[in-house]
């Protein structure tokens, strides 16, 4: 609106009273009057529920634009159609004060946290087929049938064997194993707790994203790090035969 008023068009936020819909259109018609009787067209530009009184009062005005705007359909009559619209648990979280203004109320936190909660695992679904739908379309080259295939079991024994008996290797698989045991546990704990003392949801993903980022540091950083640190061991060949 600010924008509008420095191009020199006047412009104003019509405050509907929300104490019905028959109010609401009177409020949209005495705004309207009120705007053409200074001699200028009206361009009227609403968004959601005010659509609904909008089309209905709006009739006074040279321009009408619905941005996403609820229109009852031909012979639907818009009060019997608004009870429809939004979910009934947010609707019951909407609370009129004295004051006329609407707020929502301390049940409206459980059902936006219900409701934010799906989204994580929406994101991890929509990831996921889209991998899936990747691996349709890659192509890897041929690779000739082992002569002899042997069976899961025996590979993954032969595998175990060849881990155990190297020792480097026998000590970092097993330090990545309670790590990662124990780094899961920890990371709950440390969410739950920093809940518990009232920490921003968005100060926690603000430490998760440091976690992440001390991740690629290090993988960075691996090279310069094994030419400081490394002991001459050489990682052996896997072949048992």
């Amino acid at each position: 609106m600010d924008r509008l008023e420095r191009m020199g068009i006047a412009s104003h936020a019509i405050d509907l009273p929300f104490t019905g819909y028959d109010d609401d259109v009177v409020a949209v018609r005495e705004a309207i009057a009120a705007a053409g009787s200074r001699g200028a067209a009206v361009h009227v530009v609403c968004h959601s529920y005010a659509g609904l009184p909008v089309a209905a009062g709006g009739h006074g005005a040279a321009h009408l634009t619905f941005v996403a705007g609820r229109v009852p359909l031909p012979g639907e009559s818009p009060a019997s159609a608004t009870p429809r619209w939004g979910a009934p648990g947010f609707r019951d979280c909407m609370v009129r004060g004295a004051d006329g203004v609407v707020r929502l109320s301390p049940a409206a936190g459980g059902f936006l946290f219900a409701v934010g909660r799906v989204v994580p695992f929406v994101a991890d679904a929509v990831a996921h087929t889209a991998a899936l739908c990747g691996l349709v379309f890659l192509r890897v080259p041929r690779r000739p049938a082992p002569a002899a295939p042997a069976r899961l079991g025996t590979e993954i024994a032969e595998g175990l064997r060849w881990v155990w008996r190297h020792r480097h290797i026998r000590v970092t698989a097993l330090c990545a194993v309670v790590l990662n045991l124990f780094f899961s546990a920890f990371y709950i704990v440390v969410i739950v707790l920093a809940r518990g003392r009232g920490v921003p949801a968005g100060q926690i993903g603000i430490m998760a994203a440091m976690l992440g980022v001390g991740g690629l540091a290090g993988a960075r950083a691996g090279d310069k790090l094994t030419y400081f640190t490394w002991s001459g061991y050489e990682l052996p060949d896997f072949n048992p035969a």
